[in-house]
């Protein structure tokens, strides 16, 4: 088994990933039930993924190799990134700014 994956690529999932659990807290609310916040952080990492195989593409007009590999491991990155580095102040972020914050009312961390 040959798993290939460009390094130009590679290096802006890193970057991605580690942040991406800030991303998901943009969108999540801090009341939503736990299933419908892992889904969200789904969406948004394959999202992720996808904007960096396509900025691969437009910087060198080729395809990435395998699209599953390198989306599988965006998906381990960003939650490796989220559970080891990024949990609480992941979560913080997501109080004061995410989708239900607006309100003006901040919940204690």
């Amino acid at each position: 088994m040959d798993i290939t994956l460009p390094l130009m690529p590679s290096g802006l999932t890193v970057l991605l990933a580690f942040f991406s659990p800030y991303a998901v807290a943009v969108v999540n609310h801090p009341a939503w039930p736990v299933k419908y916040k892992r889904l969200v952080a789904l969406v948004v990492t394959v999202l992720l993924a996808a904007i960096s195989m396509l900025f691969y593409y437009l910087m060198t007009g080729y395809v990435v190799p395998d699209p599953a590999q390198f989306i599988v491991l965006f998906l381990i990155i960003s939650q490796a990134a989220y559970a080891l580095v990024l949990k609480s102040s992941a979560k913080t972020f997501e109080s004061f700014v995410g989708v239900g914050s607006k309100d003006g009312k901040h919940e204690a961390v």
